[in-house]
């Protein structure tokens, strides 16, 4: 029987996947994860090479996000109904995050360069204010966004 035509012949492999896949842009080793499914291309080159193109195509860029719009443009509104319901049932959140957001503005709080849990350097841009408890605005615990996910896992369950 044949195999012809199968998704693994495509990529060049029969069994099983290799452990590491071999960039055509790049030249890097990769595991195959930091591929498409069928690119050959890592995912990295990829997005820089769409970057580029994006760059370098401006208006051609705004006509397909244009005609994207039209053709769907129910994704965008159910995002801002549901961004409306869940602001309305949580102000207590907003409310405490805007707190923060100006003392931080005004000096009164300065942002880390580590996670408050793991200790791991992270840029202070990508450390999340995690409130314990809402209605004290300005007790916090400066968490990496992965520590920040698995807070609210561990707590909100």
């Amino acid at each position: 029987m044949s195999r012809q035509g199968t998704a693994s012949d495509k990529i060049g492999y029969v069994n099983s996947p290799p452990e590491f896949l071999i960039c055509s842009k790049c030249r890097k080793e990769k595991p195959p994860g930091e591929f498409a499914k069928y690119g050959r291309t890592c995912k990295e080159c990829h997005n820089q090479r769409t970057r580029e193109w994006r760059y370098k195509n401006p208006e051609r860029w705004r006509q397909i996000l244009a005609s994207s719009r039209k053709r769907n443009p129910t994704p965008l509104q159910d995002l801002v109904a549901h961004q409306k319901t869940y602001s309305k049932s949580n102000r207590h959140k907003r409310w405490a995050a805007d707190k923060i957001s100006s003392a931080i503005r005004s000096g009164r709080i300065v942002k880390p360069t580590e996670c408050s849990k793991c200790s791991n350097s992270t840029p202070s841009k990508q450390l999340h204010a995690h409130h314990p408890d809402y209605s004290k605005p300005l007790e916090i615990i400066w968490l990496c966004h992965p520590c920040h996910g698995l807070e609210h896992r561990i707590h909100d369950a």
